[in-house]
């Protein structure tokens, strides 16, 4: 007997909710520091010059490059942080900037930031990332550094209203809904 299956997948949004908070960053990258996330050949020379952080676990001698690159561009470097600091550095930021490749996830991340309202940045390559935005009616950005920095600039100061979706399609409730659809079919 075959059986459907289902995707159970979705984001805190009791936590990752709009918060008024003064703008620091021009763009966030919550994102371990791994070589598939290309903050070196992407995040780091897109955020050249601007206000930027990035924050995820840092290994010494694993990919350090991908850490030691944000750090050389300027960018606040931080090690991993807690979901409820997370919140505040979303927040802080006109935009959330995910380079990750498809292989890479940060899946969840697009989900947090858009649960915020927060301006998503994703990468057109990358079907994982791209699915949100693209279904919430946004447009991902071509994976160069160039094109990533215009469209930093270009959102800067500006709103978004992907909140609405997030709870139409992935909140908490939305997960705990798949879990026991799941569950059920195999009782």
């Amino acid at each position: 007997m075959g059986r459907s299956v289902s995707t159970a997948f979705g984001t805190n949004t009791d936590l990752f909710k709009p918060k008024m908070k003064p703008k620091v960053f021009d763009a966030f990258f919550p994102a371990t520091f791994a070589d598939w996330k290309r903050h070196k050949p992407l995040f780091a020379p897109a955020v050249y010059g601007l206000r930027a952080c990035a924050v995820g676990y840092m290994y010494d001698s694993h990919e350090d490059w991908c850490w030691k690159s944000c750090e050389e561009a300027g960018v606040l470097t931080l090690p991993h942080v807690s979901a409820e600091a997370l919140v505040h550095l979303y927040g802080s930021s006109h935009s959330v900037v995910i380079t990750s490749r498809s292989d890479g996830g940060s899946q969840r991340s697009v989900l947090e930031a858009m649960a915020m309202n927060i301006q998503c940045i994703v990468m057109a390559d990358s079907d994982k990332t791209s699915e949100y935005i693209l279904a919430a009616n946004l447009k991902p950005v071509e994976p160069h550094p160039q094109a990533i920095h215009e469209e930093i600039l270009r959102v800067r100061g500006t709103t978004t209203n992907a909140r609405n979706y997030i709870m139409q399609n992935w909140s908490e409730q939305h997960y705990a809904d798949a879990i026991l659809k799941g569950l059920n079919q195999i009782i």
